[in-house]
């Protein structure tokens, strides 16, 4: 876990490490489980940094993966692949995300829900 108030800069390298699950020829299992570990880097940060934009194409299904920076540390969730991500407002600019581009919930926004639930200290 990075420290309390760790701040993500755009060029900031980082990784994402997605799991990919494949059904069967009949959808009804899963026939095969593949790890992926994609080099990125930080593209953007939205005004109340509570998500980041990064340079890596997720898929629909690896939301979830994580994210995490030169040391190793969880610094984010995925939440979007490149083909789902929709338009967002930051700084009051309209933000079109473009292919290569993936979201993710910054760990200090988790940090943050997690102690309003009474989760963690």
């Amino acid at each position: 876990m990075p420290p309390e108030g760790y701040e993500l800069k755009p060029g900031q390298p980082l990784r994402a490490i997605v799991i990919d699950y494949r059904p069967d020829a009949h959808g009804t299992r899963w026939d095969s489980v593949e790890t992926y570990v994609l080099d990125a880097v930080v593209a953007s940060v939205t005004a109340d940094t509570s998500t980041f934009m990064f340079t890596a194409s997720t898929l629909p299904g690896n939301s979830g993966g994580v994210v995490v920076n030169e040391k190793m540390e969880v610094i984010g969730l995925i939440t979007h692949g490149y083909d789902q991500v929709l338009p967002f407002i930051d700084r009051g600019r309209l933000q079109i995300p473009t292919q290569d581009r993936s979201r993710a919930v910054h760990f200090n926004a988790i940090r943050q829900q997690l102690r309003e639930w009474d989760l963690l200290d």
